[in-house]
Formats: C-alpha cells, structure tokens, sequence
C-alpha cells in the first residue's frame, strides 16, 4: 500500500479540534480518507484510536483488528490487544474481550 505523506502520523488532534468545533462529520471523512491509504502498524493504530475517541467502536475495532494482523512485535501486540480489549467492552462484545484477555493472561 502507499505510505501516508510524512508528518501525518498522528490525527488524534485533529480529530480532537474537528469535534471540540461540533465537525465529526468531517472528523470521519478525514478518518476515512486516511484509512484508504493506511497500510502499516502506526497507521491502523491510530486511526483506530481516532475512532476510538469519536465513539464510532465498530470502525475502531476494523483498525485494530488490522493493526494487531500487522503488529510489529510482541510489545505491540500486547499492547494493542489491551486497546481492542477497551474497544469490544464499550462496544458491548464482552466475548471478544475475553478471547484476548485470555491471550494476554497466558503472557
């Protein structure tokens, strides 16, 4: 996949600022362009933690799911089953959260 421009690693602030002006709409476009071109660990992570954030927990379990599948290590893979852990329990999939909880237990 193409790699997204340099600079543009992290959106959390802007999609931070686009809700804080009540634009989430433009918060998911930008979220949705992004995702099209993402391709690599730091990219899923983020995008899923940006969708984390805007309360949208389907679209933030997409990019983590894929962000685990492409996980650099064993560090980032703990790590970002903890984070889809948080996902599935507020997206009321307690079953999914027990699957990596008992994943992380064994670790």
């Amino acid at each position: 996949m193409d790699e997204q421009p340099k600079g543009v690693d992290d959106l959390e602030p802007i999609t931070y600022m686009l809700e804080k002006f009540g634009r989430t709409d433009l918060s998911f476009q930008i979220l949705e362009t992004f995702a099209k071109h993402a391709g690599h660990f730091p990219q899923y992570d983020n995008i899923s933690k940006c969708y984390f954030k805007l309360k949208n927990y389907m679209e933030a379990i997409k990019y983590g799911e894929k962000a685990l599948v492409v996980a650099p290590s064993p560090q980032h893979t703990y790590i970002t089953r903890n984070n889809l852990i948080n996902v599935y329990n507020h997206a009321n999939l307690p079953e999914k959260a027990l699957t990596y909880i008992k994943c992380n237990e064994r670790i």
